[in-house]
């Protein structure tokens, strides 16, 4: 078959809707260490819109509408897997951050969990296959190196105990670029 010369409209709007919910993360990510920080309301906004995307993700993406519902559309393909993966880790890493403010999750190694999931996350992204257009793919490859440094970036502040310059602008930045 040929190549699409470029993506559909359905996808797009997704691809957008992700992208708009990666930069929110970003503003999250920074207010977390702003004065705005003590508000219960910026605690919880991290995970709650890093679920809300993979939610969005598992259910629209590969079928254009959700009802009625078939298996078929649902997985349509290893690209239709790859895309129900990416919003299954989007899920698990919200609920395993949301879980740990909350106190549900007390070990000292939820973090690097969260670390080692993002990482994955990039590094699959790398390998992301589809019927996109070169462009789509270059994107893929700049996202997945972006991920895998944003969760580089997590895993060195964690280790360090330290919410400096890194945490402070680097990571909000490298979700900000992502989300773009």
């Amino acid at each position: 078959h040929t190549m699409p010369s470029g993506p559909d409209e359905y996808s797009l709007l997704l691809h957008h809707a992700a992208g708009v919910m990666v930069i929110l993360l970003g503003i999250f990510t920074y207010l977390e260490k702003s004065e705005l920080g003590r508000q219960r309301w910026v605690h919880y906004s991290w995970p709650v819109a890093l679920m809300l995307q993979g939610t969005i993700t598992m259910l629209f993406s590969e079928n254009g509408q959700l009802f009625p519902f078939d298996w078929k559309r649902f997985l349509p393909g290893h690209v239709g897997v790859q895309h129900k993966i990416f919003a299954a880790v989007a899920i698990v890493l919200g609920l395993i951050a949301l879980f740990r403010r909350t106190g549900r999750l007390k070990s000292r190694a939820w973090p690097h969990v969260l670390n080692a999931l993002m990482i994955g996350a990039g590094i699959f992204l790398l390998t992301h296959q589809g019927h996109g257009t070169p462009l789509i793919h270059t994107q893929h490859l700049w996202m997945g190196t972006e991920i895998i440094a944003i969760g580089a970036v997590k895993a060195i502040t964690d280790f360090q105990g330290s919410s400096g310059w890194l945490r402070v602008y680097v990571l909000p930045a490298l979700f900000l670029a992502l989300g773009l």
